[in-house]
């Protein structure tokens, strides 16, 4: 019988959202494979709605054995939440085919998105997330190769070109790990398989703990922790620092709550952009706190998040347009790697984001193809103004990226492709 299981971000809230709960929405549609091949009986096919911080707030799991494809699915999710749709087919620990990532806004209505066409997963350019032993692990492509993200790190997987099939390999928790056929292995000492990592399609419940999320405000300043299963407030520049075990998430409305009466705290995070007060520096959520009568508000989440795993198209440099049919772009990697073309060459170096703003590294590493006398002045005109980046924002849907140097001039502006 087919498994169905609705997610709030907690195991204790599975099944709150039922069909005809007021603040739920049905998302429907169905998953298909563009090869004519029947699926072993033993494969998983998912389909998951996955909100702030990729928690997973509704999933289906289906087996093949109970019918082939294309196969139909419904999810109840809340109505107030923006969030992605994702759909992976998982068979012998390994990810075999994949979707793109389905963007859905906050509503009443229904979603209805049809047919979503599942291609066969390549770890050089399909995110993945696992689940090894205790840790997540997140990989992000990127175009110089995948970036794994876990216990707060990130570490660029390298190819291993003697392999048979795409395989990237690096340091990973525990020990050194291989990224291939769709599956992550953290390695034994004699370079065998010690630890088959299991896939996930968003973080779920009994992973949640480990977050690694951080809010901060200002006047006065206060900072937020969440990880590891305890959450770590610190008040008044210092004056107050509380720890408690981290509270369970729930959902209301459009925004997630986090109530630890033990000591008098509780936390708002609204999925919306906000700027730092200090520095302008954006941040993907706002956060209230309300603690012993006070209330903080501030931003929270990973900069870095707004503007990374996507290729930003430049539109304007300093104000001025782009050469006719040429195509300048920029990719901020996971691991502090930057990657794009100046619409003569590539471009190659390093980027920094800290509470100030963004820096780039001086001195990109820049190909030497020899274009047009029009093109060679547009590369000039992009990477002087890498070299001016000081501070970047980006608009509310965050589709737009902003680049301003010290002097708050506008020197970039793209689009997300």
């Amino acid at each position: 019988m087919t498994r169905v299981l609705f997610v709030l971000l907690w195991a204790s809230f599975a099944g709150l959202l039922g069909p005809g709960v007021a603040g739920a929405r049905e998302i429907r549609g169905s998953v298909l494979i563009r090869e004519r091949i029947a699926l072993p009986d033993e494969a998983q096919i998912v389909v998951a709605a996955v909100g702030w911080q990729d928690l997973v707030l509704a999933q289906v799991r289906m087996s093949a054995h109970e019918g082939q494809l294309p196969r139909a699915y419904s999810l109840q999710v809340p109505d107030g939440l923006p969030m992605r749709l994702r759909a992976a087919i998982v068979l012998d620990r390994r990810y075999r085919w994949t979707s793109p990532e389905i963007a859905i806004a906050p509503g009443a209505d229904p979603v209805d998105l049809g047919t979503t066409r599942l291609r066969v997963f390549d770890p050089g350019v399909d995110p993945a997330i696992f689940r090894c032993a205790g840790t997540q692990v997140r990989i992000l492509p990127d175009r110089a190769g995948p970036v794994a993200l876990f216990a707060g790190t990130a570490q660029r997987l390298q190819p291993d070109p003697a392999a048979g099939q795409p395989t990237f390999s690096g340091p990973g928790p525990g020990g050194p790990m291989r990224h291939a056929g769709g599956g992550l292995s953290i390695l034994a000492q004699d370079g065998a398989a010690g630890l088959r990592c299991q896939p996930l399609i968003g973080i779920e419940p009994d992973a949640a703990a480990g977050l690694g999320y951080t809010a901060r405000g200002t006047e006065p300043g206060w900072s937020l922790v969440l990880d590891a299963g305890q959450l770590h407030f610190v008040d008044g520049y210092g004056a107050t620092s509380l720890d408690t075990p981290m509270p369970m998430p729930q959902i209301e409305g459009e925004v997630y709550r986090m109530q630890a009466p033990q000591v008098d705290l509780a936390i708002t995070i609204r999925p919306q952009l906000c700027h730092d007060a200090a520095t302008a520096m954006p941040y993907p959520d706002r956060v209230q706190v309300r603690h012993d009568g006070h209330i903080r508000e501030g931003c929270g989440g990973a900069p870095a998040s707004l503007i990374q795993g996507r290729v930003w198209k430049i539109e304007s440099l300093a104000g001025g347009g782009i050469v006719d049919r040429s195509r300048i772009t920029l990719e901020f990697g996971a691991d502090g790697t930057l990657s794009g073309s100046t619409g003569c060459n590539g471009v190659s170096g390093r980027y920094w984001l800290n509470g100030e703003g963004l820096s780039i590294a001086k001195g990109a590493a820049v190909t030497m193809m020899a274009c047009s006398d029009a093109l060679m002045a547009q590369e000039h005109r992009f990477l002087s103004a890498l070299r001016a980046a000081a501070r970047f924002d980006v608009d509310p849907l965050r589709d737009q990226l902003f680049v301003f140097d010290a002097a708050g001039v506008e020197v970039l502006r793209a689009i997300a492709e």
